[in-house]
């Protein structure tokens, strides 16, 4: 009886407050956060900086036109995940964003446990990437991968695979989204010729190459969003944007 009190006790605290972090919830990648953290993107819509974000269908429900006039610039939208998986939301999102204005683009959460090709085919089945914004993304990153735990080389081969499948059958460069860990063992150094996209939360990247997309907050709130956002600022002013738009 006291164990089970303490175990209902610790339920209702996990309830009401969330959790941090990101794991792996039948075999899929899903972030959970405090419900009532998070940081109000004017403050960062309201500079010069070129804004956007980043969601998957555990952001819940979004009005995109809401998103639009906030001053959002751009919005990277869940795809596909491995091999086989299809964000539920990401056909919605994706036409709803495009109807509202807003400049869009695709990612792919790469598994470690299957090939770059097999996991190309699955994005290129899902999407129409000519017709897309942005450019493609890859996510690598450790994040509940630790029952598929490869050696580095083995990774990085395999994201190279999966860039360069995308990359011949679509003409177009692949950015490569990571945090700091991931990108420093699975990235520096190996893919010069794309476009990177670095995860640190609240400090400027300071990384051994350049980079494109800096993703600052992972708890981003929008009107118009009923759960969290990812926050991310683009590395350059309105001529490299464009220059971008046409990777």
């Amino acid at each position: 009886m006291y164990r089970i009190g303490i175990i209902a006790i610790a339920l209702l605290f996990v309830g009401a407050f969330g959790l941090n972090g990101k794991h792996s919830k039948k075999g899929r990648h899903v972030k959970v956060y405090h419900r009532t953290a998070g940081v109000d993107i004017s403050r960062y819509t309201t500079n010069d900086q070129i804004v956007g974000i980043d969601v998957s269908m555990h952001t819940g429900i979004i009005n995109w036109d809401i998103i639009k006039r906030q001053g959002v610039d751009f919005a990277y939208i869940k795809s596909t995940e491995g091999a086989d998986y299809l964000d539920p939301r990401y056909l919605y999102n994706l036409r709803e964003a495009k109807s509202a204005g807003l400049p869009v683009g695709a990612y792919h959460f790469f598994r470690f446990h299957r090939t770059g090709k097999e996991q190309a085919a699955n994005f290129l089945s899902q999407v129409d990437v000519r017709s897309l914004d942005l450019p493609p993304v890859v996510d690598v990153e450790e994040w509940g991968q630790y029952n598929f735990s490869k050696n580095a080389g083995y990774v990085s081969a395999e994201v190279q695979s999966f860039i360069n499948n995308i990359e011949n059958k679509t003409n177009r460069r692949v950015v490569i989204y990571a945090d700091k860990n991931s990108f420093k063992k699975y990235i520096e150094g190996k893919f010069r010729n794309n476009p990177i996209w670095i995860c640190s939360i609240g400090k400027a990247p300071q990384i051994s190459q350049k980079w494109t997309l800096w993703q600052k907050s992972q708890r981003g709130k929008c009107s118009g969003a009923s759960g969290i956002v990812d926050i991310n600022l683009f590395n350059g002013d309105n001529r490299d944007w464009k220059e971008f738009l046409q990777n």
